[in-house]
């Protein structure tokens, strides 16, 4: 319909067919962003930018992605100094065994940053009782999950550093007015 409406020079028609391809086109998209089955998954985002820190994670339950939550890590600084790793690394081991000390662990764990610490997972699985599986490429819907969350990480951890830049020049011109 709407290739005959524009052949018809009736665009605002077509427009609006092609506005309600788009809906229906976001619908089916965040129906299938749910029917992966019964999974209890959290993914896991870490970057680490302009001496700040951003772990964005998405929980996933029942198979139905519940939404984000982006954490800012404080102290990266000294964690970078001393580290052995790379900073994301760092950021990683210190967010598991500090967010998970008292919280449900789902026995799949979907991260962005490969690494190896049988020590930290070995505890993670004695206090929850269960095997947890570590992805680090993820296929298909579990790939989309990841991507969304560094994007969610990207945006949240550049929305922080805008926030302070924007925050510093109004203590710097604050000091400049009262000098």
């Amino acid at each position: 319909r709407m290739h005959a409406y524009a052949a018809e020079l009736k665009f605002e028609q077509a427009a609006a067919v092609r506005n309600q391809i788009s809906a229906l086109s976001k619908v089916l998209h965040q129906q299938t962003m749910e029917t992966v089955g019964d999974a209890d998954i959290d993914v896991l985002a870490v970057i680490v930018q302009g001496g700040r820190a951003c772990v964005n994670l998405a929980m996933v339950r029942g198979g139905r992605h519940l939404g984000d939550r982006a954490y800012f890590p404080a102290h990266v600084d000294d964690a970078l100094a001393t580290a052995e790793e790379s900073a994301e690394v760092e950021v990683l081991k210190a967010f598991l065994a500090q967010h998970y000390l008292e919280k449900f662990i789902p026995g799949t764990l979907i991260l962005n940053i490969e690494f190896d610490e049988p020590a930290l997972m070995l505890a993670l699985m004695e206090q929850c009782g269960h095997r947890i599986n570590l992805v680090f490429q993820p296929q298909g819907q579990r790939r989309q999950w990841l991507e969304m969350a560094l994007k969610g990480a990207e945006i949240s951890l550049a929305r922080l550093l805008s926030e302070q830049g924007s925050q510093q020049s109004r203590t710097r011109a604050l000091v400049d007015a009262l000098s």
